[in-house]
């Protein structure tokens, strides 16, 4: 029987992977100790624990007597989520040059890393002349990004698998196994007996542990997941819920009930986040697995950082050289994962009803979304202890943002010099016919909601009424001449992205505004100074128009 070890083995994915084949994982190496509790439920004793960046070369075993080392760094220092990709790449390092250091000592007969994207990269820059993994290039024979999904995972992940393997004969095994839906995971943990795609096994459901069905999302959660996912203000818009008839997106490793990167399902009339079971069989553990953990999150964090079994199975094939033509799938492998004991089924943590008293908020105005990070948006700011609502236009690019002058005495008079209707005016007289009349709440009203602490309407059915009032003010604003409204857009904001702001004028029109009525006026909300809300469009000074610089046939040439 050949041998392996496992370093930074986490809950035992790479075990699963190799044992399903009949590779005997002689020895693991993780630090975390819920993982190896975790570790220890499905195989029997628990590692110690373990810092590997300490570990002496006595505590591996003999060199020349291991087939196989295998494992997975810590991607956190890699990752593009840890703020926004600026992780620290020199500790990331640490891990890897360790991780490499074992191979070289332990001399094994093949090798595979397993981590995300980036690290491709990244190996390929620091293994060459000069770089701070050099030392260590006669190691490495290929460096792989594969889909995992290609290889059967339910699951759309993409990972980096760096060894000593034939890359090109792992990238054959893709397609050798069907890969299910989101939706037929799903269908298979509701009916009893549970039957396991991945595996081919089924046990009862009362044998299924770690599937409590958490409460369905609130409103304002479900407001704030598909905002963030529909309605980013920089990344790509992706489905709200969750397609069901593909492979789920990627499993993370942290989500809150609030996020962008929670998988979200529709259950009766409203929606929910996936279970830890669920999460558990989307990243290819049998359902018969178990996870150890004192709290949701910790089980959360196991199955997101694991390498999924699935690929951990393909790669152990091509570690042996098996041939295209005779790889198996995990069905075929006959493997019937069969836990030493049970865990105990954690239940989701209660849903946060209050928040902190300076709760942010920073939302983009239905209407006023031109993507590209282009928007009008609706925030709170604090100064000395108070907090202030804002409405903001930012555009530029992602490496220079530029933040939009909404001065009302600025923005009335250049539309005064291109022969447009003063915006300012309408938008408060709009304002004033909206239904919520005179009930506004105020500035520490409207925060105490957003906080949990208070009832009524909050920050998004404000939101929402701006955004109304917006698409009304656009449309006042299509009637006019448009060579006149793209030259007044393009001298109140010289920056902005000429192709959208000719396809968005009016709108930009509106939000200047909207923005700057309220900017200066923000009596709706409760200030000390607070006026009736019709008394709103007369809160300016008229003061005379200036005169653009350029000209008005200078700023009609767009």
């Amino acid at each position: 029987m050949m041998n392996a070890i496992d370093l930074y083995s986490g809950v035992g994915g790479w075990r699963l992977g190799l044992g399903a084949l009949g590779v005997d994982v002689v020895r693991s190496y993780e630090r975390w100790a819920p993982a190896n509790a975790t570790h220890g439920l499905n195989f029997g004793a628990a590692p110690p624990c373990i810092d590997i960046r300490a570990m002496t070369h006595a505590e591996l075993p003999d060199p020349g007597t291991i087939d196989f080392v295998v494992g997975s760094p810590p991607c956190t220092q890699f990752s593009f989520a840890n703020r926004g990709g600026n992780g620290d790449l020199e500790d990331g390092l640490v891990d890897v040059r360790r991780f490499l250091e074992v191979v070289r000592h332990l001399r094994p007969r093949a090798w595979a890393m397993e981590n995300v994207p980036r690290v491709a990269g990244i190996l390929s820059t620091e293994l060459g002349a000069g770089g701070r993994l050099s030392e260590f290039r006669d190691l490495v024979g290929s460096i792989e990004v594969v889909d995992v999904s290609e290889f059967g995972l339910p699951q759309a992940r993409r990972r980096m698998v760096a060894g000593s393997f034939d890359g090109n004969l792992l990238l054959s095994y893709r397609g050798q196994c069907p890969t299910p839906t989101l939706g037929q995971i799903l269908a298979s943990l509701a009916i009893d007996p549970v039957h396991d795609p991945n595996w081919g096994l089924a046990v009862g459901a009362d044998k299924l542990t770690d599937h409590i069905l958490e409460a369905p999302l609130t409103a304002e959660e479900t407001r704030m997941n598909r905002d963030a996912k529909t309605h980013h203000t920089v990344y790509n818009s992706m489905s709200f819920p969750d397609r069901l008839d593909r492979p789920s997106r990627t499993v993370t490793a942290t989500c809150t009930r609030v996020s962008r990167e929670s998988i979200v399902i529709p259950v009766g009339s409203g929606f929910r986040r996936l279970t830890v079971r669920e999460r558990a069989v989307l990243q290819g553990f049998p359902i018969t697995f178990q996870f150890a953990g004192d709290t949701y999150s910790d089980k959360i964090k196991m199955v997101g950082n694991a390498i999924p079994p699935v690929l951990a199975f393909y790669v152990a094939q091509a570690l042996q050289e098996i041939p295209p033509e005779a790889v198996l799938t995990l069905p075929e492998a006959g493997y019937r994962h069969r836990p030493f004991a049970y865990g105990v089924s954690t239940p989701p943590e209660s849903r946060t009803r209050q928040h902190t008293s300076n709760r942010s908020f920073r939302y983009a105005i239905p209407g006023l979304r031109f993507r590209s990070g282009v928007r009008f948006e609706m925030k709170n700011v604090f100064i000395d202890g108070m907090t202030e609502w804002r409405i903001a236009l930012l555009y530029g690019t992602s490496k220079n943002i530029i933040e939009g002058n909404l001065s009302g005495e600025r923005i009335r008079a250049c539309q005064a010099e291109f022969g447009l209707p003063d915006g300012v005016l309408m938008a408060g007289r709009l304002l004033a016919e909206h239904p919520f009349g005179g009930a506004f709440p105020t500035s520490a009203d409207l925060q105490a909601r957003w906080a949990g602490r208070a009832g009524g309407p909050g920050p998004h059915e404000v939101l929402d009424w701006l955004g109304a009032v917006s698409e009304a003010l656009a449309a006042e604003f299509a009637r006019c001449d448009s060579d006149r409204g793209v030259a007044c857009a393009r001298y109140l904001f010289p920056d902005f992205n000429t192709v959208k702001l000719r396809e968005n004028w009016s709108a930009v029109l509106a939000g200047a505004s909207l923005g700057a009525l309220v900017n200066e006026n923000w009596g709706w909300v409760g200030s000390a100074y607070a006026r009736p809300p019709k008394q709103l469009a007369f809160a300016f000074d008229q003061r005379a128009a200036y005169s653009p610089a350029d000209g008005l046939e200078t700023c009609l040439d767009v």
